[in-house]
């Protein structure tokens, strides 16, 4: 199913996974057609409603029901692939969204970077195998085909199904490919593409796979060359034993480190240089040039920062379920995280560099993964775009 036109701006959300609480209160008492109605979270609740666990799953299953009656939705009839295009200020991109075998995944096809955390895995597992939806399309990237390219840029000429601005100020374009030559042919190009991998997705795709109630996923296929990463950054809730005189002396025995002169003036991460908020101080660290591996992809700053700094030094050996840290993206500036850490919210932070595709891509064809939230990848399609529903 495709969103209304009219009602596409009143329905999608846009990186609904990096909303706070405060905002999904909002926007759920603020707009009933949102699609966070049909995605609840146990915390979307007070802690004195005294209804079933689950609730939330079934609050999701009776708003898809509503919305599918409304006609928020509508069925798109025969099998078909879409293209869909996202524009934010001058970047663009543009994606073949279609349905992907679980098979693939499974056996290689599909590669991962990164590791997921095992409780949002769970979770989204138990939104599979009960409400039976699925709206946000896993964002997956393969090297460049010129005759997919063709395709895509021969049917984005006519007038778009979907043209709509969402509440984050990205544009989407949705086209229809019902043509059985066209989509025969689709198939037939990506079938010869040897790897995919996932760019965004990744406890989606798990869940999908270890829920064992569906065949497929849906897949946001851009090719790499369009590509736009960001940062993920890492708050530590609890330095543990350590003081930060601590944290420091052990830092120096493998990292050379530079504290700022200005102590509320951020310095920027780069390429093999981590920048660290520390008991109101900033510093920058990077691997002493002895302990650098010859395989470049290696020193990633994502690994170096968690098998060199949290792990041995914090403790944080488990990144996929340590309550002490959390992950934010680079949306937030270094000035907000700053003060986040002079509230007391955080303790320390730790702010890093986005690798780059390729060095992506080489970690998934080794067979290795990166700890979770190594990436992030915008714009996102978001939720409420495209809507597979099994009406339990």
């Amino acid at each position: 199913m495709l969103v209304d036109q009219k009602l596409a701006p009143h329905v999608v959300v846009s990186a609904c996974d990096q909303l706070s609480a405060a905002d999904r209160q909002r926007i759920l008492s603020e707009n009933p057609l949102s699609f966070l109605n049909a995605i609840r979270l146990p915390e979307d609740y007070s802690a004195d409603d005294d209804r079933e666990p689950d609730r939330h799953l079934q609050d999701s299953i009776t708003a898809l029901r509503g919305m599918v009656r409304k006609g928020v939705f509508r069925r798109v009839g025969r099998s078909a692939f879409f293209i869909h295009r996202l524009t934010a200020g001058a970047h663009q991109q543009t994606a073949v969204v279609a349905e992907i075998p679980i098979t693939a995944y499974n056996h290689g096809l599909v590669l991962r970077h990164e590791d997921t955390r095992i409780e949002q895995q769970s979770d989204l597992g138990r939104y599979i195998d009960i409400v039976k939806a699925g709206s946000s399309p896993v964002c997956l990237t393969y090297r460049q085909v010129p005759a997919i390219d063709d395709i895509v840029g021969s049917a984005t000429v006519a007038q778009p199904e979907l043209n709509f601005v969402d509440s984050s100020g990205t544009r989407h374009e949705v086209w229809q490919i019902a043509d059985t030559v066209l989509t025969s042919r689709l198939v037939d190009l990506f079938r010869d593409v040897p790897t995919t991998y996932i760019a965004d997705g990744h406890h989606r795709v798990a869940a999908a796979a270890h829920s064992g109630t569906r065949d497929t996923f849906m897949a946001a296929l851009f090719p790499t060359n369009q590509m736009h990463l960001v940062a993920y950054h890492r708050c530590i809730r609890d330095l543990g034993s350590m003081t930060p005189l601590h944290i420091l002396q052990k830092l120096r025995e493998s990292f050379d480190v530079t504290t700022h002169p200005v102590e509320d003036e951020p310095p920027p991460p780069a390429r093999g240089v981590i920048s660290m908020c520390l008991h109101g101080r900033w510093h920058q660290i990077s691997l002493k040039a002895a302990l650098r591996s010859e395989l470049p992809w290696e020193d990633i700053d994502v690994i170096t920062l968690q098998h060199r700094v949290l792990e041995p030094v914090l403790g944080i050996v488990e990144p996929r379920s340590d309550p002490r840290l959390a992950y934010v993206t680079s949306q937030n500036s270094a000035e907000t995280i700053a003060d986040w850490i002079n509230a007391g919210i955080y303790e320390a932070a730790f702010l890093l560099h986005p690798p780059s595709l390729e060095e992506l891509m080489a970690v998934s064809d080794s067979g290795r993964t990166l700890p979770p939230k190594s990436t992030w990848f915008t714009p996102k399609a978001g939720a409420g775009i495209f809507l597979r529903f099994d009406d339990p």
